[in-house]
């Protein structure tokens, strides 16, 4: 999936091949969920609603990505808990791991760039948002903080899966960085990387890029 681009071009998220972006598929940004087959889908322990896209965008992928798949729709009467070990009550994530959001300093990753034979960018993470200044990994520990306007509350460190050992450009993979991370950010069987969030406001609101954070 690493090779396959995508574009918002309203009413549709477009997903094409980015070594031929004439193959794509269109994806309607607002499906008609009530006209849509109803699906129970798993994600680790979790189990909830969801909705099949229709047959020409899930043959799309599937002849991309070469295996029988079907493209699911969270409709907005879903609600999936984010990660009650650690975020409190009402808060929910759609399908994402655990979490609604990630962040990520540029120092840590600059710290762990210095410790590999090849830099990697920062999109091996895949973070939400990306901040400068501070000291490396002092994400770690932040608990409560606002971007620009909004409020976040930092519930855990992310402990990192195989993905972020794919290159985003030639999905290529390698041992690293989990090789180098595991030599100074293990703790268990875990090893970390960015801080998961949760946006404590509600309703429809927005964070810009160039927003300060503020302890």
């Amino acid at each position: 999936m690493a090779l396959l681009g995508t574009a918002i071009e309203p009413p549709f998220l477009t997903v094409f091949r980015r070594n031929n972006p004439e193959d794509k598929v269109h994806i309607p940004l607002h499906p008609p969920a009530r006209e849509l087959e109803k699906l129970r889908v798993q994600i680790w322990s979790d189990r909830c609603a969801a909705r099949v896209l229709t047959d020409d965008i899930n043959d799309w992928f599937s002849r991309n990505l070469g295996q029988n798949l079907r493209l699911v729709y969270m409709p907005d009467t879903t609600r999936r808990r984010a990660d009650g070990r650690y975020a409190p009550k009402g808060h929910y994530v759609s399908f994402a791991d655990g979490y609604p959001f990630l962040i990520i300093g540029r120092a840590s990753l600059d710290d762990l760039n210095k410790r590999l034979e090849q830099p990697l960018p920062m999109n091996r993470f895949r973070p939400n948002f990306v901040f400068t200044g501070g000291e490396p990994f002092e994400e770690d520990h932040w608990k409560s903080f606002t971007i620009g306007s909004q409020s976040f509350a930092g519930v855990k460190p992310c402990a990192r899966c195989t993905i972020p050992t794919t290159d985003q450009d030639t999905a290529e993979r390698a041992a690293e960085p989990l090789k180098t991370l595991a030599t100074f950010r293990k703790t268990g069987n875990n090893i970390l990387f960015g801080q998961n969030l949760i946006w404590l406001g509600e309703g429809e609101q927005w964070v810009r890029v160039g927003d300060r954070i503020v302890f």
